[in-house]
């Protein structure tokens, strides 16, 4: 049972939400999986609880993500990976979001075939933009990367040994990490490669009269 804006219901197409009051209604899987909360003017992932994912999915949100990536990759000379792989078959993106990365990879690997997964289906809205972003020639991988639904903190649907390399990269909500470590250790192939890519926060002030315990 999920909670819906009753408003937004009404007018989907209108990214300005002004909550109304929130209405409840009961939905199949193929749609309720488009259906979001919405609070202070932004649209909150819904489907697996809006206790999985804080952050906002709406096009403000969109906007930051596709900064983020580009962000990381010159602060990582525009590299998209660390691990030496070798033309690898398959991949898998935990945690994907609007999905920049798989797509990124899908055009350097074009050989692979690329899975990314994500709580909420955000990356459809960036798909209608693609035709524009990238060259006729790298469309057809591009495009043919496979986004699916699914919470990684639940047992992983994926068959034992399957992928070549599995990518998360600063992923919010993980409640277990053995569990997710285990199952991308799981279905790594005999010599692939998963790689973690998380960031600290380090609080600091310009007087020095906070030390490491305020921290």
């Amino acid at each position: 049972m999920l909670e819906v804006d009753p408003s937004v219901l009404e007018r989907p197409e209108v990214e300005d939400y002004d909550c109304s009051g929130y209405d409840t209604s009961t939905a199949s899987l193929s749609s309720s999986v488009h259906q979001y909360l919405f609070a202070h003017r932004r649209r909150y992932h819904a489907y697996y609880g809006p206790d999985k994912y804080l952050m906002p999915t709406d096009e403000k949100e969109q906007d930051r993500l596709d900064l983020h990536h580009e962000m990381m990759r010159l602060l990582w000379n525009d590299m998209l990976h660390e691990s030496p792989l070798d033309k690898p078959h398959r991949i898998l993106d935990i945690g994907t979001g609007i999905g920049m990365w798989a797509i990124d990879m899908a055009d350097q690997y074009p050989m692979a075939e690329v899975i990314g997964t994500d709580l909420s289906p955000i990356q459809a809205d960036w798909f209608r933009l693609i035709g524009g972003l990238f060259s006729t020639s790298c469309q057809a991988n591009c495009l043919g990367s496979r986004f699916e639904v699914d919470n990684a903190m639940l047992e992983w649907t994926f068959k034992d040994e399957s992928f070549d390399f599995i990518h998360a990269r600063n992923i919010s909500g993980v409640s277990h990490w053995d569990h997710l470590v285990s199952e991308m250790i799981r279905c790594t192939n005999p010599g692939g490669y998963v790689e973690l890519c998380e960031y600290s926060i380090k609080l600091f002030c310009d007087d020095g009269t906070m030390n490491p315990i305020m921290a």
